[in-house]
């Protein structure tokens, strides 16, 4: 299954609004590098706001509906 995310921006350091490009996504999490979960929530208009975060580097893992996991490394500026 492909997925994609994106911002107006980078395609790989983010800030503020991402859009998530995957079929049934409902529920993401936000871990930094060390594993802690830093955010969590629902996917609303496929997108979430990672605006209130640190700059660094963090992995992002999103989950559909059938439990599907989805997990790409995103830098926020």
């Amino acid at each position: 299954i492909k997925w994609r995310i994106f911002n107006r921006g980078s395609a790989t350091k983010l800030n503020g609004i991402v859009f998530i490009k995957l079929e049934n996504a409902n529920e993401y999490m936000l871990y930094s590098v060390d594993g802690k979960l830093v955010q969590k929530g629902m996917i609303t208009g496929n997108s979430i706001n990672i605006s209130g975060n640190a700059s660094g580097m963090y992995i992002l893992q999103v989950k559909t509906d059938d439990g599907l996991l989805k997990r790409a490394n995103i830098i926020i500026k």
